[in-house]
């Protein structure tokens, strides 16, 4: 029996996750749950980023307000930019993962958007090559 190229490559590990090794590189695909788990991470970091953000255009409006602004500050075209900026970056992340998981992804929550067929179909057999394929390609990608 022969092996084709593909399948020489890869090497399935029981716990669901494939590991490829291009070159001098290895790289992990995760399972559908992993998957998850880091896209509720990377929500929690664009809210604490959000808020951080706001905190930080709060304080300047208020030094604005204060002996040391210097002249010609605009708050409220600081305040219209940093409102377009938001909106900008949560319809990027609603693209990825849904825009209903946009303010957090809960434990029983269904990743949606690009992501979503992703997360999906991550828990694939070991021997079904198209999701491994993919898979490698973005892992590679996104590495």
């Amino acid at each position: 029996m022969s092996v084709s190229s593909a399948e020489s490559e890869m090497t399935y590990v029981p716990s669901g996750k494939f590991v490829s090794v291009h070159g001098d590189r290895t790289a992990t695909v995760f399972t559908g749950g992993d998957i998850t788990d880091r896209l509720r991470e990377l929500v929690d970091c664009f809210h604490l980023a959000l808020s951080n953000d706001r905190a930080e255009v709060e304080n300047a409006k208020a030094a604005a307000d204060g002996p040391l602004c210097t002249d010609g500050y605009d708050a409220t075209t600081t305040q219209q930019d940093f409102d377009a900026f938001i909106a900008r970056v949560t319809a990027n992340l609603g693209r990825l993962v849904g825009e209903e998981n946009v303010g957090g992804i809960g434990e029983d929550s269904v990743v949606g958007g690009v992501m979503g067929p992703w997360a999906a179909t991550a828990d694939g057999p070991g021997k079904n090559q198209s999701p491994y394929d993919g898979w490698a390609k973005a892992t590679v990608l996104l590495e």
